[in-house]
């Protein structure tokens, strides 16, 4: 049985969509979770906004998010709360670190590389939320998931293949249809089930879905293996090929670890 997106989610959800709600109003009903209020701050105060000075105030807090990055922002912690949060094992962690990497970098390959500021919040919010198909798997077979992640690097081979063998179906398949039955937005939908095959997705998310597949690809990279990126995709969003990728990848990564290393300590 699927599990339930969490009611308290789908309230907030419900008066953010309300035109007459008010900015107090969604900062009151918000406050009343602490780990959603502390999500906000935390990503707030993170680097991708880049704030002259720390905010702790949930109004203003909402204001700079914004009532369609707060609506997308729910979505990624509804689904942490039901799929939990990289606490119950170390593939879990794992995974959820991987999905805030490959948010990063997309994020920062949408602003400063694609030069796209309208897509900023639908990039960030796919990309933590595009491996969700291997989250359910790894609550339900932790030890065949590592196994298969292990064999995987060791041989060069994509783990979607042993995947597709194994289950039947592959992640990004089960993902996107536990996304269609929480009635995730069709953008959500198409990140989670295109994210390795970014052409075949439909054509008004094509632009993200190119976004969030270079910066999963990158976040998966342990070596010098640009080539294996397919270049039809990189062209669409500007990159020439390795040699600018042999650039952008090292400063993102860079970024990466300094902010992921502020955060760690401020918790």
């Amino acid at each position: 049985m699927l599990p339930q997106f969490p009611e308290s989610i789908l309230q907030l959800q419900k008066l953010l969509e309300d035109p007459d709600a008010e900015m107090n109003e969604i900062a009151r009903v918000l406050g009343q979770d602490p780990s959603l209020t502390a999500d906000l701050l935390r990503t707030v105060n993170s680097a991708r906004y880049m704030l002259s000075r720390r905010m702790d105030n949930v109004v203003e807090a909402v204001k700079v998010v914004g009532l369609r990055g707060l609506r997308q922002m729910l979505f990624s912690y509804g689904t942490q709360r039901v799929l939990g949060d990289g606490s119950e094992n170390d593939v879990s962690r794992g995974l959820w670190e991987h999905s805030q990497r490959t948010a990063f970098y997309a994020y920062g390959i949408a602003r400063n590389v694609y030069k796209r500021k309208d897509i900023l919040d639908d990039v960030y919010v796919g990309a933590i939320l595009h491996d969700m198909g291997k989250i359910i798997f790894s609550k339900l077979h932790p030890d065949v998931v590592d196994h298969v992640q292990k064999y995987s690097r060791a041989k060069g081979i994509p783990s979607t293949v042993f995947e597709e063998v194994s289950a039947g179906i592959d992640h990004a398949e089960v993902g996107a249809r536990l996304a269609e039955r929480w009635n995730f937005p069709g953008i959500l939908v198409a990140t989670i089930r295109y994210h390795h095959t970014p052409l075949k997705s439909p054509n008004q998310y094509r632009d993200v879905l190119a976004v969030i597949y270079v910066a999963n690809e990158l976040a998966n990279m342990d070596n010098d293996q640009y080539d294996q990126i397919d270049g039809r995709v990189l062209r669409m969003i500007g990159i020439s090929g390795r040699e600018q990728l042999q650039q952008i990848h090292p400063r993102l990564a860079t970024q990466y670890d300094r902010e992921f290393a502020r955060l760690e300590r401020e918790r």
